[in-house]
């Protein structure tokens, strides 16, 4: 068989697999960046309909539409400031995760929500763990992030994830994973 041949068998088998690999992707889903063409009205819908569970009643200036047109985790901070990721299965939604760089070496989890017919699939923590990794890697070596009191699903994944209840106060709990102690590797899911 002489070498062109070669090549483009070669090519023809990466090709194929790198086809696979998109397919699996696809149909198992995968962490994408926030698109608004794509996103935008999965995320608003998700909002809408677990608005008490995201968004406490004491932020009556809070907007959604600001936070994905601005990537910007409130009106008061800088634009771009926010990174959102978008887990999608079948080409579409089904979940997503927000968070930021608080401090120099703090991170903070603003959002993390699934679609409720997609729930108990492991979603959650792929989302979580994919910001957990995103943080660390930009220096963070402090995560926090703040649930309500009854959100027991939640505060069983956090927990599961090495986080630790820091802070308890009128229906909200704040959870903390310290990076720099103990095992501090986050678990990819």
């Amino acid at each position: 068989m002489n070498i062109t041949k070669k090549i483009i068998i070669a090519l023809s088998l990466i090709l194929a697999v790198g086809a696979g690999i998109q397919a699996y992707s696809y149909y198992n889903g995968s962490i994408y960046t926030y698109t608004p063409q794509k996103d935008r009205a999965f995320i608003l819908d998700l909002f809408k309909n677990n608005w008490y569970w995201l968004v406490s009643e004491r932020s009556t200036d809070f907007s959604v539409e600001y936070m994905l047109d601005n990537k910007a985790s409130s009106k008061l901070a800088r634009k771009g400031d926010l990174t959102l990721k978008v887990y999608r299965r079948e080409g579409a939604p089904v979940g997503f995760v927000s968070y930021f760089t608080k401090e120099l070496y703090e991170g903070f989890v603003l959002f993390l929500a699934v679609n409720e017919k997609e729930r108990s699939k492991g979603y959650a923590r792929k989302l979580l763990a994919y910001a957990l990794d995103d943080l660390k890697k930009r220096g963070c070596l402090v995560i926090r992030l703040i649930t309500r009191t009854n959100n027991v699903r939640g505060q069983k994944l956090y927990t599961g994830m090495g986080f630790k209840k820091i802070w308890e106060h009128e229906g909200f709990v704040k959870f903390e994973k310290d990076l720099t102690v103990g095992n501090a590797a986050v678990v990819n899911a």
